[in-house]
Protein backbone atom coordinates (compact mmCIF):
# COMPACT_ATOMS: atom_id res chain seq x y z
CA UNK A 1 0.00 0.00 0.00
CA UNK A 2 1.05 3.70 -1.10
CA UNK A 3 2.13 5.98 1.68
CA UNK A 4 -0.53 8.41 -0.05
CA UNK A 5 -3.27 5.93 -0.08
CA UNK A 6 -2.33 5.10 3.64
CA UNK A 7 -2.06 8.99 4.87
CA UNK A 8 -5.84 9.62 2.67
CA UNK A 9 -7.19 6.49 5.15
CA UNK A 10 -5.57 7.87 7.81
CA UNK A 11 -7.14 11.28 7.65
CA UNK A 12 -10.55 9.85 7.47
CA UNK A 13 -10.17 7.68 10.40
CA UNK A 14 -9.24 10.56 11.99
CA UNK A 15 -12.37 11.95 11.84
CA UNK A 16 -14.98 9.81 13.16
CA UNK A 17 -17.72 11.85 12.12
CA UNK A 18 -16.98 10.99 8.94
CA UNK A 19 -17.13 6.65 9.36
CA UNK A 20 -20.68 7.08 11.43
CA UNK A 21 -22.24 9.30 8.95
CA UNK A 22 -21.03 6.85 6.03
CA UNK A 23 -22.22 3.46 8.59
CA UNK A 24 -25.49 5.41 8.93
CA UNK A 25 -25.90 5.55 5.58
CA UNK A 26 -25.24 1.87 5.21
CA UNK A 27 -27.63 1.07 7.82
CA UNK A 28 -30.52 3.17 6.87
CA UNK A 29 -30.02 1.80 3.13
CA UNK A 30 -30.38 -1.49 4.79
CA UNK A 31 -33.33 -0.79 6.62
CA UNK A 32 -35.19 0.56 3.80
CA UNK A 33 -34.06 -2.24 1.03
CA UNK A 34 -35.69 -4.91 3.80
CA UNK A 35 -38.87 -3.00 3.86
CA UNK A 36 -39.42 -3.19 0.41
CA UNK A 37 -37.73 -6.63 -0.42
CA UNK A 38 -40.42 -9.19 -1.36
CA UNK A 39 -40.15 -12.09 1.19
CA UNK A 40 -41.77 -15.79 1.08
CA UNK A 41 -40.58 -18.32 3.76
CA UNK A 42 -42.45 -21.24 1.26
CA UNK A 43 -41.87 -20.39 -2.56
CA UNK A 44 -44.07 -21.72 -4.49
CA UNK A 45 -41.43 -24.52 -6.62
CA UNK A 46 -44.24 -26.12 -8.70
CA UNK A 47 -45.40 -25.21 -12.14
CA UNK A 48 -48.62 -22.96 -12.52
CA UNK A 49 -51.48 -25.11 -13.33
CA UNK A 50 -55.19 -24.51 -13.24
CA UNK A 51 -57.63 -26.93 -12.49
CA UNK A 52 -61.34 -27.39 -14.00
CA UNK A 53 -63.61 -28.95 -12.59
CA UNK A 54 -66.94 -30.46 -14.64
CA UNK A 55 -69.73 -32.34 -12.66
CA UNK A 56 -72.74 -34.08 -15.15
CA UNK A 57 -75.07 -36.18 -13.19
CA UNK A 58 -75.90 -39.53 -14.02
CA UNK A 59 -72.87 -39.70 -16.45
CA UNK A 60 -70.22 -42.74 -16.26
CA UNK A 61 -66.44 -42.05 -16.35
CA UNK A 62 -65.96 -43.43 -19.43
CA UNK A 63 -68.96 -41.10 -20.81
CA UNK A 64 -67.32 -37.81 -19.53
CA UNK A 65 -63.85 -38.78 -20.33
CA UNK A 66 -64.88 -38.79 -24.12
CA UNK A 67 -67.43 -35.83 -24.21
CA UNK A 68 -65.89 -33.72 -21.26
CA UNK A 69 -62.37 -34.47 -20.85
CA UNK A 70 -60.82 -35.26 -23.65
CA UNK A 71 -62.40 -31.92 -25.98
CA UNK A 72 -60.94 -30.02 -23.15
CA UNK A 73 -57.51 -30.91 -23.17
CA UNK A 74 -57.27 -30.21 -26.49
CA UNK A 75 -58.33 -26.97 -26.56
CA UNK A 76 -56.22 -26.46 -23.29
CA UNK A 77 -53.15 -27.37 -25.79
CA UNK A 78 -53.57 -24.27 -27.97
CA UNK A 79 -52.96 -22.27 -24.64
CA UNK A 80 -49.03 -20.76 -25.27
CA UNK A 81 -46.48 -21.52 -22.29
CA UNK A 82 -48.41 -24.85 -21.48
CA UNK A 83 -46.62 -27.90 -20.72
CA UNK A 84 -49.37 -30.38 -20.26
CA UNK A 85 -53.06 -30.83 -19.99
CA UNK A 86 -54.03 -34.17 -17.77
CA UNK A 87 -57.56 -35.38 -16.24
CA UNK A 88 -58.81 -37.36 -13.12
CA UNK A 89 -62.45 -38.83 -14.20
CA UNK A 90 -64.97 -41.12 -12.07
CA UNK A 91 -68.26 -41.22 -12.62
CA UNK A 92 -70.17 -37.76 -12.61
CA UNK A 93 -67.26 -35.83 -12.50
CA UNK A 94 -64.34 -34.91 -13.97
CA UNK A 95 -60.76 -32.53 -12.94
CA UNK A 96 -58.50 -31.59 -16.17
CA UNK A 97 -55.62 -29.77 -15.19
CA UNK A 98 -53.68 -27.33 -16.99
CA UNK A 99 -50.01 -27.19 -16.52
CA UNK A 100 -47.59 -24.19 -17.64
CA UNK A 101 -44.13 -23.32 -17.95
CA UNK A 102 -42.43 -21.08 -14.54
CA UNK A 103 -42.75 -17.97 -16.50
CA UNK A 104 -46.25 -18.00 -16.84
CA UNK A 105 -48.15 -16.12 -14.19
CA UNK A 106 -50.86 -18.05 -12.63
CA UNK A 107 -53.23 -15.44 -12.98
CA UNK A 108 -52.80 -15.34 -16.47
CA UNK A 109 -53.09 -18.78 -16.93
CA UNK A 110 -56.50 -18.48 -14.99
CA UNK A 111 -57.76 -15.76 -17.53
CA UNK A 112 -56.11 -17.99 -20.31
CA UNK A 113 -58.40 -21.41 -18.98
CA UNK A 114 -61.27 -19.54 -18.43
CA UNK A 115 -61.57 -18.30 -22.05
CA UNK A 116 -61.14 -21.43 -23.33
CA UNK A 117 -63.98 -22.97 -21.32
CA UNK A 118 -65.92 -20.20 -22.82
CA UNK A 119 -65.09 -20.80 -26.36
CA UNK A 120 -66.08 -24.37 -26.47
CA UNK A 121 -68.68 -24.57 -23.40
CA UNK A 122 -71.45 -25.01 -26.65
CA UNK A 123 -69.71 -28.08 -27.92
CA UNK A 124 -69.72 -29.53 -24.29
CA UNK A 125 -72.52 -31.55 -23.28
CA UNK A 126 -75.85 -29.23 -21.98
CA UNK A 127 -76.57 -31.43 -18.93
CA UNK A 128 -73.27 -30.59 -17.03
CA UNK A 129 -72.90 -27.84 -14.36
CA UNK A 130 -71.14 -24.93 -15.04
CA UNK A 131 -67.22 -25.88 -14.62
CA UNK A 132 -65.21 -24.54 -11.80
CA UNK A 133 -62.17 -23.50 -12.95
CA UNK A 134 -59.27 -22.76 -9.62
CA UNK A 135 -55.55 -21.80 -9.85
CA UNK A 136 -53.28 -24.42 -7.76
CA UNK A 137 -50.91 -23.14 -5.43
CA UNK A 138 -49.12 -24.20 -2.84
CA UNK A 139 -51.67 -22.04 -0.25
CA UNK A 140 -54.60 -24.30 -2.04
CA UNK A 141 -55.92 -26.41 0.30
CA UNK A 142 -56.16 -30.39 -0.77
CA UNK A 143 -59.39 -31.40 -2.88
CA UNK A 144 -60.78 -34.81 -1.39
CA UNK A 145 -64.00 -36.82 -2.82
CA UNK A 146 -66.18 -38.34 -0.25
CA UNK A 147 -68.73 -41.20 -1.80
CA UNK A 148 -71.74 -41.84 0.72
CA UNK A 149 -74.33 -44.51 -0.05
CA UNK A 150 -77.06 -45.97 2.78
CA UNK A 151 -75.86 -49.41 4.09
CA UNK A 152 -77.62 -52.26 3.18
CA UNK A 153 -80.59 -52.96 4.33
CA UNK A 154 -81.38 -49.40 5.53
CA UNK A 155 -84.50 -47.63 4.73
CA UNK A 156 -82.59 -44.44 3.77
CA UNK A 157 -83.02 -43.55 0.06
CA UNK A 158 -80.72 -41.37 -2.12
CA UNK A 159 -82.66 -38.49 -1.37
CA UNK A 160 -82.11 -38.72 1.80
CA UNK A 161 -78.14 -39.11 1.81
CA UNK A 162 -78.13 -36.15 0.07
CA UNK A 163 -80.56 -34.14 2.41
CA UNK A 164 -77.87 -34.99 5.03
CA UNK A 165 -74.82 -34.27 2.98
CA UNK A 166 -76.06 -30.73 1.90
CA UNK A 167 -77.49 -29.92 5.22
CA UNK A 168 -75.71 -30.91 8.49
CA UNK A 169 -72.29 -32.68 6.36
CA UNK A 170 -71.73 -29.53 4.54
CA UNK A 171 -72.14 -27.03 7.15
CA UNK A 172 -70.05 -28.94 9.75
CA UNK A 173 -67.30 -28.72 7.12
CA UNK A 174 -67.78 -25.41 6.34
CA UNK A 175 -66.91 -24.93 9.94
CA UNK A 176 -63.94 -26.71 9.91
CA UNK A 177 -60.40 -24.81 9.91
CA UNK A 178 -59.12 -24.57 6.48
CA UNK A 179 -62.07 -25.62 4.94
CA UNK A 180 -63.61 -22.80 2.09
CA UNK A 181 -65.62 -24.64 0.14
CA UNK A 182 -67.75 -27.79 -0.13
CA UNK A 183 -69.82 -28.82 -3.32
CA UNK A 184 -72.46 -31.40 -3.35
CA UNK A 185 -73.03 -33.54 -6.13
CA UNK A 186 -74.47 -36.84 -7.09
CA UNK A 187 -77.38 -38.77 -5.96
CA UNK A 188 -81.15 -37.71 -5.83
CA UNK A 189 -82.02 -34.00 -5.29
CA UNK A 190 -85.76 -33.04 -4.54
CA UNK A 191 -87.79 -30.60 -6.81
CA UNK A 192 -91.03 -28.96 -6.57
CA UNK A 193 -93.28 -29.43 -9.73
CA UNK A 194 -96.30 -27.58 -9.89
CA UNK A 195 -98.56 -28.55 -12.57
CA UNK A 196 -101.31 -26.04 -13.94
CA UNK A 197 -104.74 -27.82 -15.19
CA UNK A 198 -105.28 -26.12 -18.52
CA UNK A 199 -109.06 -26.95 -18.68
CA UNK A 200 -109.52 -25.13 -15.30
CA UNK A 201 -108.07 -21.80 -16.43
CA UNK A 202 -109.66 -21.83 -18.90
CA UNK A 203 -112.88 -22.17 -17.23
CA UNK A 204 -112.06 -19.20 -14.81
CA UNK A 205 -111.03 -16.98 -17.45
CA UNK A 206 -107.32 -17.04 -15.90
CA UNK A 207 -103.71 -16.60 -17.51
CA UNK A 208 -100.65 -18.67 -16.12
CA UNK A 209 -98.93 -15.99 -16.37
CA UNK A 210 -99.04 -14.17 -12.66
CA UNK A 211 -98.45 -10.55 -12.77
CA UNK A 212 -97.06 -8.74 -9.28
CA UNK A 213 -97.41 -4.54 -8.63
CA UNK A 214 -94.68 -3.58 -6.33
CA UNK A 215 -95.25 -0.27 -4.70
Amino acid sequence: MSRDSSSWIEKILKKPHIVISILAIFVLAGVVGYGKMDRNLFPNSNYPEVAIVVVELGASAQTIATNVAVPIEKELYTLDEIRRAHSDTIDEMTVIRAEFEYNKDVDAALNDVSSIISKIRAKLPSDIKEPQIIKITKATAPIMVVAMSPKDGSKMSLDDIRDIASGRIKQHLLQSAGVSNVDIFGGNERELQIVIGKNKLDSMHLSPIVKRDIY
